[in-house]
């Protein structure tokens, strides 16, 4: 397993054996995706990674106003294998007037809910991981490489996560990698069965409306 924790995730995604979850890059003009929080999620076609349209959340525009959006789908059979995950983002307001955008998944089997999930800490101007005890560690290998800035700019999130083991392999933004296979993953039980995609933002105290678009989303298990 350690073995395969060095490929990329579009050679994961090219890889016959995987069994996705979610593959959408919001070509299609129906939405499958579900709003939950203060605020609006709605497919857009003046913004795009690739293709013709994104999906746009806006915040309400009250401080700490958060806007979710969420997409459910069938659950593949993990087999005890690779959890995998990407999406492209861009937003046209600073970046650091934000609280927070996470990027979560989650996968419940019928017996445990695993939880990978990344976030940009607009704050801190930091990336974390969501790990087991429901607290966040800073991914600090990215603090002295990366720092997200600037507007109308895209960027890449992709995550690799070891189910058997309930840990995270790896992340890497724009192109920067950091392994970090010792920092477990959220777990919690849950009899539920689904695999779950979602993004979140969540507007600066400062308050206003904030958006951002999203492009590109693919889970799967390997």
């Amino acid at each position: 397993m350690a073995r395969e924790y060095q490929r990329d995730v579009q050679t994961y995604i090219n890889d016959e054996r995987i069994r996705p979850a979610l593959d959408d890059g919001f070509e299609p003009s129906n939405m499958d995706w579900a709003s939950s929080g203060t605020g609006s999620i709605a497919r857009d076609t003046t913004k795009s990674k690739d293709g013709e349209a994104s999906l746009k959340l806006t915040t309400g525009a009250g401080a700490s106003d958060s806007i979710s959006a969420i997409r459910y789908t069938g659950i593949p059979q993990s087999g005890g294998g690779l959890f995998v995950a990407k999406c492209d983002f861009m937003t046209n307001d600073d970046p650091t007037t934000f609280t927070a955008f996470d990027f979560e998944l989650n996968y419940k089997d019928g017996t445990t809910r695993q939880n990978p999930l990344i976030r940009w800490d607009a704050s801190l101007e930091l990336w974390k991981v969501f790990q087991t005890g429901g607290t966040y560690q800073s991914v600090s290998e990215l603090d002295s490489w990366y720092y997200l800035s600037g507007s109308d700019v895209w960027h890449s999130i992709e995550i690799v996560a070891d189910l058997a083991q309930s840990k995270y392999a790896y992340v890497r933004i724009d192109g920067v990698k950091v392994n970090i296979p010792t920092v477990s993953l959220f777990t919690s039980s849950d009899t539920q069965v689904f695999c779950q995609g979602a993004f979140t933002l969540i507007t600066g105290s400062g308050g206003g409306a904030k958006s951002v678009y999203v492009d590109n989303c693919f889970i799967g298990v390997l």
